[in-house]
């Protein structure tokens, strides 16, 4: 590697490093009992409010969303 390449390496890393942490993950309940979790960083639009609700507030990490989808399952909460 040159010199370049790893001080371009080195910046690109300290910028995502600093980045703030973003709730993106939302477990989401449909009218028709089916729960999920809903990425927000992907940009694809929700669904009307009106077929969905929204079951707690927004996670920082897939894992923490996976859990509160377990939990939700094993409350009956959400069904497969």
């Amino acid at each position: 590697m040159t010199r370049l390449t790893l001080a371009l390496t080195a910046v690109a890393l300290f910028a995502v490093s600093s980045m703030p942490a973003k709730a993106d993950w939302s477990v989401i309940r449909w009218n028709t009992g089916y729960c999920q979790i809903w990425d927000h960083a992907v940009p694809t639009p929700l669904p009307p409010l009106n077929e969905f609700t929204a079951l707690g507030p927004r996670f920082v990490t897939f894992g923490e969303a996976f859990g509160a989808l377990d939990r939700a399952i094993q409350t009956r909460a959400c069904g497969w």
